[in-house]
């Protein structure tokens, strides 16, 4: 890029702050916070501050594929050494389907992860317990909205730089909601936003979403909306021998 359009893309990016065009927003020149609180209070299967026209350009900065027999992988905790069968650690079947980060309850989502670190992580182990951690490979190829990579967008991916300027609030906003730790009290509502947006892209034809690992740094999990596109090949259990946590500060 030559250093005059370097400086005529910085006076576009100057001038957008100050021409914000709300048709161009996600949230419809709201925050993120504002938004989520509509969804959870007020309105949360057709709510007017989100711009599925605006989202729907933002998704194809986003999209990510993936190729017929790479690798997932899914852990759950079992009862004793014998663990679970390949056919066992599907998605959970129906009356069993809790609500999660990019599930509503009751709607069947399969939760993997890149690695067997960050799955062990995830699953949340203590020691003594048993997991399994099966093995999940593509039957087809696959395209998934990378979530973990909102904030990271480029203006020079955007045909439009306005675009770019009036979401890009918004855009860290849901990285962090993506990356908030889930807490075993945490309300059900809190995972409505980002079940919003996940039910938008599914609508859009996405065979999934990958977001960032909030246990493991550096890894990456990935819900798919339809397990039938991966094969459980595999399954090892195993037993956690010892939890490794953190040093903290000490305690005054």
């Amino acid at each position: 890029m030559s250093f005059v359009r370097l400086l005529k893309l910085i006076k576009r990016l100057v001038i957008a702050t100050f021409c914000y065009n709300d048709k161009h927003c996600i949230v419809r020149g709201n925050t993120w916070e504002e938004f989520a609180d509509s969804i959870k209070e007020i309105n949360r299967f057709h709510n007017a501050m989100f711009n599925s026209g605006a989202f729907e350009v933002i998704l194809e900065t986003i999209a990510k594929s993936y190729s017929v027999g790479e690798y997932f992988f899914r852990a759950r905790i079992a009862d004793n050494n014998s663990g679970f069968s390949t056919n066992e650690m599907g998605a959970p079947p129906k009356g069993k389907r809790s609500a999660g980060r990019i599930n509503p309850e009751g709607i069947p989502v399969l939760y993997l992860s890149s690695d067997t670190t960050t799955i062990l992580n995830e699953v949340r182990a203590s020691a003594y317990d048993f997991v399994s951690i099966g093995r999940f490979e593509l039957k087809a190829d696959i395209r998934v909205a990378n979530l973990s990579a909102i904030s990271n967008t480029s203006p020079f991916q955007y045909d439009d730089i306005e675009r770019y300027v009036a979401n890009k609030k918004v855009f860290q906003e849901i990285s962090i909601e993506l990356a908030k730790p889930l807490r075993r009290n945490d309300s059900p509502l809190e995972h409505l936003p980002t079940q919003y947006i996940a039910e938008f892209i599914k609508s859009q034809g996405y065979d999934g979403v990958e977001y960032a690992s909030t246990l493991k740094e550096g890894g990456r999990n990935i819900a798919i909306f339809n397990e039938d596109i991966l094969k459980c090949v595999s399954v090892e259990t195993l037993e956690i021998s010892k939890v490794i946590y953190g040093t903290f500060p000490p305690i005054e």
